[in-house]
C-alpha cells in the first residue's frame, strides 16, 4: 500500500507578541567583534537572555576594560521564528 504523506502549512500573521519575557537559547552564541580593538566578543545565549521581537545584545570586551577604556556596546536586531515540519 502506498504511503501517504500529509501535508503543512502556516498560515496567517501574528497578531501581536507572545508572553515570554526573557527567551533562553542554550547552544546559540552571538558575536561581534570590538570596535575598539577588534578583539572577537561573544554573548552565550544559554546565560543571557534575548526580549522577543525587536532585540539588543550588549558585548563587552575584557581586554579594553583592563586597558581602562570602554569595553561595552549594544547591537540591536530583530529576531524570528520558523516552523518547519519535521521528516519521519
Amino acid at each position: 500500500m502506498e504511503e501517504i504523506k500529509p501535508t503543512f502549512r502556516v498560515e496567517g500573521t501574528s497578531r501581536g507578541l507572545p508572553e515570554v519575557k526573557r527567551l533562553h537559547l542554550p547552544g546559540i552564541i552571538l558575536k561581534s567583534d570590538c570596535p575598539r580593538c577588534g578583539r572577537e566578543c561573544s554573548v552565550d545565549l544559554a546565560d543571557e537572555y534575548l526580549s522577543y521581537g525587536e532585540a539588543e545584545a550588549t558585548f563587552y570586551c575584557g581586554g579594553c576594560e583592563r586597558a581602562g577604556v570602554e569595553s561595552d556596546w549594544t547591537i540591536c536586531f530583530q529576531g524570528e521564528v520558523r516552523l518547519l515540519p519535521l521528516d519521519e
